[in-house]
């Protein structure tokens, strides 16, 4: 090979390698360009976040809260008046107030994330729900709070009023002076020698199926009773809950749940109450006949039927006498003492 070729030979092979050297370039020029490409959109992101954290523009939860309308409690109850205040309350704003200190503890602190529901609004919440027949639905609506808030609401008011108003609610037995003023009190009104009005009304439940028969009351359903008692000014002396639905009211106020003698789709005689489901019940100290007649010495109801006592008697739906206090188309009827 002479020295011609030679030169031709390696003019070719750098012309390769120039060639080689400027397709791997590019190769790197192209990946560099994508490699910052992607750090800008990275850097655009970082930029556009740092910015929505420094303005507050985070969208927040929409699990976190549910914004409702309410405005009884903002708007019109601060510009209602004391008679239609405890119109919708059952107490006057001064009441309200002291009611509010004793149950402070119900209250609650306002977080970073929202605000608290105020202590005077829990404790109007409460008030309104136990002094109308509303469902919790209707009372949360009212006031823009949670179903389920007005419950929670409902039973910490509760609790704080046992712990901190016992001395103010537990009233019985009563004291010689509070009867004979109760009595007085009663006989203003033309209810002589009356210590007390009494009556009871129906929960409904769904007991379990070996207990059923007990709750089976006199209107056709399950469900538990509620007895209470207030005095000549309408407060309440005296509550009891619990007692099951097939027993009158005079049984539970003697009895409170000790002992039933009881008889189904019978008679039932009982010492102290008796019973009967579709038949006649005879008690000494109450009796209850449902679809039947009860009579009883010292207090008998007998539902859709007719109902006598001595002193008092009570039935619903029919004809009632009492020696001394006459029986009521509602079911009620009054303790009655003698001095």
């Amino acid at each position: 090979m002479d020295r011609r070729q030679a030169l031709r030979l390696l003019a070719a092979q750098m012309v390769q390698n120039h060639n080689l050297l400027n397709q791997r370039i590019k190769t790197l020029l192209v990946n560099l360009l994508q490699k910052i490409k992607t750090i800008n959109e990275l850097t655009k992101a970082i930029l556009e976040t740092s910015t929505k954290v420094a303005s507050s523009e985070i969208k927040e939860r929409s699990a976190w809260k549910f914004d409702r309308n309410g405005s009884f409690w903002e708007y019109d109850v601060k510009k209602m008046d004391d008679i239609r205040f405890k119109e919708n309350f059952r107490l006057n704003k001064e009441a309200f107030h002291k009611i509010c200190e004793k149950v402070k503890e119900i209250g609650k602190s306002n977080s970073n994330m929202r605000l608290c529901i105020p202590l005077q609004k829990r404790v109007a919440i409460t008030l309104f729900a136990l002094g109308s027949s509303a469902e919790y639905r209707t009372v949360a609506s009212l006031f823009g709070v949670g179903r389920t808030t007005v419950g929670q609401i409902v039973v910490d008011f509760c609790k704080a009023v046992c712990t901190n108003l016992s001395d103010c609610i537990n009233s019985y037995p009563p004291s010689t002076e509070e009867v004979e003023r109760n009595v007085q009190g009663f006989a203003h009104l033309g209810f002589p020698q009356c210590f007390g009005a009494i009556d009871g009304c129906h929960i409904e439940v769904q007991p379990k199926k070996e207990d059923a028969i007990d709750y089976y009351n006199y209107k056709g359903w399950y469900s538990v009773v509620l007895l209470a008692s207030c005095d000549y000014r309408s407060k309440f002396t005296y509550i009891h809950v619990g007692s099951t639905g097939r027993n009158n009211d005079s049984y539970i106020f003697e009895n409170e749940g000790d002992g039933d003698g009881s008889g189904h789709d019978g008679d039932g005689d009982g010492n102290e109450g008796g019973s009967g489901h579709d038949g006649g019940g005879d008690g000494n100290e109450g009796g209850s006949g449902h679809d039947g007649g009860g009579d009883g010495k010292e207090g008998g109801s007998g539902h859709d039927g007719g109902g006598d006592g001595n002193e008092g008697g009570s039935r619903h739906d029919g004809d009632g006498d009492g020696g001394d206090n006459g029986g009521s188309d509602g079911g009620n009827n009054c303790v009655n003492v003698e001095f």
